[in-house]
This record gives C-alpha cells, structure tokens and sequence, in this order.
C-alpha cells in the first residue's frame, strides 16, 4: 500500500531528525537506504508540513541541506542552527 509505505518513510525521516537535525538528501538517501529522488520528494514533503526549512546551499560542493527547527532547539536551544 503506497500511502503505508509514505507513512512508514517520514516516521522514518522523524527517527533520524532527532538523531541527525540537520540533513541534505544525500544523508537521507544513505540512512534510509531510498533512491536519490524519494529521499527529495519526501524532503519537500517535510518541509510542506512544516518540519523542516532550507538553509539554502552550503558548503564546498554547494548542497541544499535542511533542518528542523523544533528538533535543533530542544537539542541546542544556545546555538543557531
């Protein structure tokens, strides 16, 4: 069943957000073992509900990375994300 499976994938996304607050689709796509654009699309489906916010493209190789706010602030209530 698609909607299970879609189920299944972002209580899988929220298990590694309070492992790891901080992704980038790379990171999603080689901790929960999905292809390069399910990890994208469930992303963007994150962020749609509110989960996440991009922090743009950082870094050297100038990936998009994402994070989750309500995660990071219980975590690191200190430091900006």
């Amino acid at each position: 069943d698609r909607h299970y499976s879609a189920s299944k994938s972002m209580t899988a996304l929220i298990d590694l957000l309070v492992e790891q607050p901080i992704i980038s689709v790379a990171f999603v796509t080689e901790r929960l073992a999905i292809s390069q654009p399910t990890a994208s699309r469930l992303i963007r489906q994150a962020e749609s509900l509110g989960l996440l916010r991009s922090r743009g493209q950082v870094g050297r190789g100038r990936k998009e990375t994402w994070v989750s706010e309500t995660i990071w602030n219980i975590i690191s209530p200190y430091e900006a994300p």
